[in-house]
C-alpha cells in the first residue's frame, strides 16, 4: 500500500543528494508522475426517473471533486452514430440543472482509490454528468471526467438459454 510513498522519498532524496544527475532528472519524471492528479467516473447508462442513484470515481491525489448535471442533446441518429455527438467538452459549457462537491477521502498513499457518490434523482431525459478536480471546470487545464445517461421508465433484459436468445 505505501510502496508508491516510498518512491517519493527514493525520488527526494536522489534529487537532493545528486541534483542535474541523469539519475536526478529520472526521479523527477518519477516524482511528477507520482503527485499527478486524476479522475475518472462510471455510472450506468439508464437509471429509474426520481430515484437517487450511484456514480463511481476513480481518484488519485485529489482532496475534492465538484459535480454539474447537465441536459445532454439526444437524437436516434446521434445515439446510432456517436461520431455525430456534440463533444464532451462542449458539455461543460452548458448550463448546469445542478452542481454539488464532494470531500475525498485519501490517506495520503498516492495509490488510485474508488468511491461511489449518491446522485439526486432526475426527471425523464438524457443528460450527462461531469466532474472536475476544480470548481473551475477549465477544459484542457483540470482533471475532467463526463459519463452520459438516461433517465428512463424502459428496461430491456436479455437472456440465453440451449444457444437461443431472448429478449425481454
Amino acid at each position: 500500500k505505501w510502496e508508491r510513498k516510498t518512491a517519493l522519498g527514493f525520488c527526494d532524496q536522489a534529487i537532493q543528494k545528486f541534483p542535474m544527475s541523469p539519475g536526478a532528472l529520472d526521479a523527477q519524471v518519477l516524482k511528477a508522475q507520482l503527485l499527478d492528479a486524476n479522475v475518472q467516473m462510471q455510472g450506468e447508462e439508464a437509471v429509474q426517473p426520481a430515484h437517487p442513484f450511484k456514480v463511481a470515481v476513480t481518484y488519485k491525489n485529489v482532496p475534492k471533486v465538484w459535480f454539474r448535471i447537465v441536459a445532454d442533446e439526444w437524437t436516434p441518429n446521434s445515439y446510432l452514430n456517436r461520431s455525430n455527438q456534440e463533444p464532451e467538452e462542449k458539455l461543460i459549457e452548458r448550463k448546469s440543472i445542478r452542481e454539488w462537491s464532494v470531500v475525498l477521502p485519501d490517506d495520503g498513499d498516492l495509490n488510485d482509490h474508488l468511491t461511489e457518490v449518491p446522485v439526486d434523482g432526475l426527471p425523464l431525459g438524457h443528460y450527462a454528468i461531469v466532474v472536475c478536480d476544480s470548481s473551475g471546470f477549465k477544459a484542457k487545464v483540470d482533471n475532467i471526467a463526463f459519463a452520459r445517461f438516461w433517465v428512463t421508465q424502459l428496461a430491456m433484459s436479455q437472456r440465453t438459454h440451449n444457444g437461443s436468445t431472448s429478449v425481454l
